[in-house]
């Protein structure tokens, strides 16, 4: 990564410095709403910043590829799932004020709720299939705060 300390002129003809990250890398990340017989795929992982363990959306990041070829990659890797053909439901800037990273949501959506093993059991602990109200449980009590996972699930609702 990069870190800038720019100087800059902002919108309304103040002068000042901004910090701002930039990623080394050259491809946009990914994350992937995978519905399946009305339930959605979780992912439960350990995420070092936070000393914590969340459930999320799998997701990723990569170097060169295009977000649909990262999408199709994660849902092999976390959830087992080959072949998929990945819906572009927006980008988000996770944390604008500070990064200039974006990452494109996507959607799979399967007609059966598939058997998951997961290749990738050094970063995925655990799979969930959620139905609705349990992934609004666990968004509620706070079980679920990672952003991507929320942006996701917003813009899920915006695209049925």
């Amino acid at each position: 990564m990069r870190v800038w300390d720019d100087d800059v002129v902002f919108p309304n003809g103040r002068s000042g410095s901004h910090v701002r990250i930039e990623s080394a890398r050259k491809g946009r990340g990914a994350v992937v709403l995978v519905r399946a017989a009305d339930r959605i795929a979780l992912v439960r992982v350990y995420r070092y910043p936070t000393d914590a363990w969340e459930w999320a959306l799998p997701r990723g990041f990569s170097d060169e590829e295009e977000s649909t070829a990262t999408a199709v990659r994660e849902v092999a890797e976390e959830l087992g799932l080959e072949g998929v053909s990945p819906l572009l439901l927006g980008t988000v800037t996770p944390d604008s004020g500070l990064m200039s990273t974006h990452v494109d949501i996507h959607r799979v959506t399967l007609d059966e709720l598939p058997t998951t093993v997961t290749h990738d059991t050094e970063e995925v602990h655990e799979v969930a299939w959620v139905g609705a109200s349990e992934l609004h449980r666990r968004i509620t009590e706070g079980q679920i705060n990672d952003a991507y996972t929320l942006a996701a699930v917003a813009l899920d609702c915006l695209n049925p």
